[in-house]
């Protein structure tokens, strides 16, 4: 969690970024990261997942369209009281971490880096890749998962979105390996011995 606070505090500059791209082009555009690549996008999202549901033999469930509607229902009276109050994407971080039964809920719900080919269910990754789409829109999508409100949150070239996440793994790799540098850990055989005699003492 820490190493994620000081990767996103790191500034860089737009002059930084392309300079990064003209120097590691060739190997940027063979990895699917030249400038004629597309966008990559950022979203988060509320998952809202029916309730009850019926086993089957194969281990999956299948929901009832009431039960379905209910999942509707909800998702949509969340994203109405989000849109009548703030708004904003810290409202929406806040309502994904209160309400979502995705693993990214305690992130506020937040996918980065989606591209046409990060492996999503259809419906999500068509509304994140519609080419129409701006910054703050939202919405319902149906998916097998349940029903998602979504948020788009920013979109800029895929190639920019490589080369700020290399530079900052650069930079912060730089910072962990001079820390480890200059933060030498000790290790004392002598008294890792008398710890474990002591601990088999108490046994």
């Amino acid at each position: 969690e820490y190493y994620g606070t000081q990767f996103d505090a790191i500034e860089l500059t737009d002059e930084q970024i392309e300079a990064y791209y003209t120097k590691n082009a060739e190997s940027l555009s063979s990895q699917g990261y030249g400038k004629e690549a597309g966008n990559s996008v950022d979203v988060r999202h509320v998952l809202i997942q029916p309730e009850g549901g019926t086993k089957n033999a194969d281990g999956t469930t299948t929901y009832s369209d009431a039960e379905w509607e209910a999942a509707r229902v909800k998702a949509q009276s969340l994203l109405d009281a989000w849109l009548e109050g703030e708004a904003t994407e810290d409202a929406f971080a806040a309502m994904a971490k209160a309400n979502s039964s995705d693993g990214n809920a305690a992130d506020g719900g937040i996918y980065r880096g989606i591209t046409s080919k990060t492996s999503f269910v259809p419906e999500f990754l068509n509304w994140c890749m519609d080419a129409s789409r701006k910054v703050g829109d939202s919405g319902l999508v149906k998916t097998t998962y349940g029903y998602h409100i979504m948020y788009f949150s920013a979109s800029e070239p895929l190639w920019y979105a490589a080369c700020d996440e290399s530079l900052r793994a650069e930079e912060l790799n730089g910072r962990v390996d001079a820390a480890a540098e200059e933060l030498k850990l000790e290790i004392i055989d002598e008294n890792i011995m008398i710890s474990f005699v002591n601990l088999a003492a108490t046994e």
